[in-house]
């Protein structure tokens, strides 16, 4: 699970395994089966197995080769497999409490996504606006020119916008 040899047991590097959870686990359920992980370090754990490995899978049907098999489903039953211990566990405590947690986590669920769309609609955007400068540098030069004067010639019609 972590690497070393030495025959006292290595400390584990949370942050180090978040940044990479594949150097560290041969298999997402190892994740689910080490001890001293609390669920939620085990899902941010996965949340991040499970980015990494859509970069792969994307990266492959792009026609760049990874080098290893894609993990993705793998990662997605260790998450539904955290998923249901997590309901087991609310299933003991009371529905108030069940039903709070609910919410705020499709809260923090949905605008978790909501960001990761968001940046992939900046991210498309500005490779977008790149391969246009790149492609017609003297024209982008020009509307970037022609864009500041106007929004210097707008700031102008603001009330206290103007000096003297």
């Amino acid at each position: 699970m972590t690497h070393g040899t030495s025959s006292r047991r290595p400390l584990f590097d949370v942050d180090a395994a978040l940044a990479n959870p594949s150097a560290y686990f041969a298999e997402p359920g190892d994740i689910l089966a080490h001890p001293a992980l609390a669920p939620d370090v085990q899902r941010k754990l996965l949340h991040q197995w499970e980015q990494d490995a859509r970069q792969l899978a994307e990266a492959e049907t792009e026609g760049m080769e990874g080098g290893e098999p894609s993990m993705l489903r793998r990662v997605r039953e260790a998450l539904a497999t955290l998923e249901e211990r997590g309901e087991a566990a609310m299933r003991d405590a009371p529905s108030t409490i069940r039903n709070a947690a609910r919410t705020v986590a499709g809260g923090v669920q949905t605008a978790a996504s909501r960001v990761r769309n968001g940046a992939a609609h900046t991210r498309d955007g500005v490779g977008e606006v790149r391969a246009v400068i790149r492609a017609q540098p003297i024209t982008a030069g020009l509307l970037i020119f022609a864009f500041g004067y106007i929004v210097g010639r707008l700031g102008s019609l603001v009330p206290g916008g103007h000096r003297r």
